[in-house]
């Protein structure tokens, strides 16, 4: 799913004591919620499938409001991707959930940017480096975070 034109990417695995079922639940509500707000509508996760665009407002560090493209990549059991195309490049995210056995499963999350201005893509993967350890910690609270929803 991911572009491999002058992307940076950053990955997550870590094995998850739990049902796998519950994990992906929580991602698929996550995401449910996130377009209903967008389309300030009240759908079910019917709708929820690989193809599906919506526009969303997002504020960037500075306050600035910019419209976001949403293109849902990737949506079937266990593995969701998907891409935010704003007018700094595409950001693409993906859970993939393996099955390990009956008690436990691995979650690869995986974040990558990807721009057509070289300037862009090099300034993303200067300051990725520069954040690594940061964004991995915060990656790593989100997943603790679901993994914490699945086991109360």
């Amino acid at each position: 799913c991911f572009i491999g034109k002058e992307g940076s990417k950053m990955e997550v695995k870590r094995i998850v004591h739990g049902d796998i079922k519950a994990y992906f639940k929580v991602l698929t509500d996550s995401l449910l919620s996130d377009y209903n707000a967008a389309m300030q509508a009240e759908y079910t996760s019917d709708v929820l499938k690989s193809g599906l665009t919506y526009q969303k407002k997002l504020r960037n560090s500075f306050g600035n409001e910019g419209t976001v493209s949403v293109s849902i990549d990737r949506f079937e059991e266990n593995h969701y991707a998907a891409s935010f195309k704003s007018a700094q490049g595409i950001n693409q995210l993906s859970y993939d959930l393996e099955p390990l056995d009956n008690q436990q499963f691995e979650v690869t999350y995986k974040e990558d940017f990807f721009s057509e201005s070289k300037s862009k893509s090099l300034n993303y993967s200067i300051m990725s480096k520069l954040y690594k350890r940061s964004s991995k910690k915060k990656m790593n609270l989100m997943l603790d975070a679901i993994e914490k929803m699945i086991q109360e």
